[in-house]
């Protein structure tokens, strides 16, 4: 029997800082059954990868609604957590560093993560399923990613992974002009999604299409104006690694989110 494929990771890598449009956000809905989930926040555990300067202490916060529910601040190398690092993938992390990581069990709704810090720097926040069973019942259903654009280097990039052995139609928009309650947005998002270095598909202002708008709605996803400058794309994708990279059009900077939405 094939395995339906399902979203198993999301990582957001972007420049944060402390304060409310300076974090680094990952919204998640958990659908169909309760999830374990592994949380990190990492920003020591980056130097290996990058020359740029990175969060020297992140801070990891998750939210029900206006609820703290579960906070760590340094990891502290725990064999619980060594175990799952393994066992889903995530790349290791010195036991005495001070990313930040969490587990446990999530019951169906959605949920916020916060990733940040008192001083300024690149910071990865992402997120494992970590249940056992080869094919769980809970998944991911939709995983947001916001973050401070800027140019060059600084651009908002999104790891996706899908597996399982059936393809997955995945909604992915990138969101600047409609993102409510935020100050200083991202006013013209551009979108691209790759698999390795091959360019799969981008978009600049997703034009307000019929086709687009059916999507939307299928995926449950909010409506947007159809003059928005947001981007977004409706791509079905074999299970794997990707990549989307959010930037500002013209080098321009701002608050924006990448929004990952399946659809069944």
């Amino acid at each position: 029997t094939a395995i339906p494929s399902r979203l198993t990771r999301l990582a957001a890598k972007a420049v944060a800082e402390y304060g409310s449009a300076q974090s680094l956000v990952l919204n998640y809905t958990v659908t169909g059954a309760s999830k374990w989930l592994l949380l990190r926040g990492v920003g020591p555990g980056l130097k290996p990868f990058t020359s740029a300067t990175t969060l020297p202490d992140p801070v990891l916060k998750v939210y029900d609604g206006s609820s703290l529910i579960a906070s760590n601040d340094n990891w502290g190398g725990t064999s619980a957590l060594w175990s799952t690092f393994n066992r889903v993938g995530a790349f290791p992390l010195a036991g005495y560093s001070k990313d930040a990581a969490l587990q446990r069990t999530f019951s169906v709704k959605s949920y916020a993560a916060i990733v940040n810090g008192s001083y300024r720097g690149f910071a990865l926040a992402d997120i494992f399923d970590a249940d056992t069973a080869t094919s769980p019942t809970g998944r991911l259903s939709r995983i947001f990613a916001r973050a401070t654009v800027g140019s060059g280097g600084e651009i908002l990039v999104v790891g996706l992974d899908i597996k399982g052995d059936t393809n997955l139609r995945l909604v992915i928009r990138a969101i600047g002009p409609s993102l409510a309650g935020v100050n200083g947005v991202l006013q013209d998002p551009k979108l691209a999604l790759y698999r390795g270095t091959s360019l799969l598909r981008t978009n600049d202002n997703w034009g307000g299409g019929s086709s687009l708008s059916s999507a939307f709605v299928k995926a449950g996803a909010y409506a947007l104006p159809t003059s928005s400058k947001d981007s977004a794309i409706d791509i079905t994708l074999a299970p794997g690694t990707y990549t989307a990279t959010v930037s500002g059009v013209n080098d321009t900077k701002g608050v924006a989110r990448l929004e990952v939405y399946e659809i069944r």
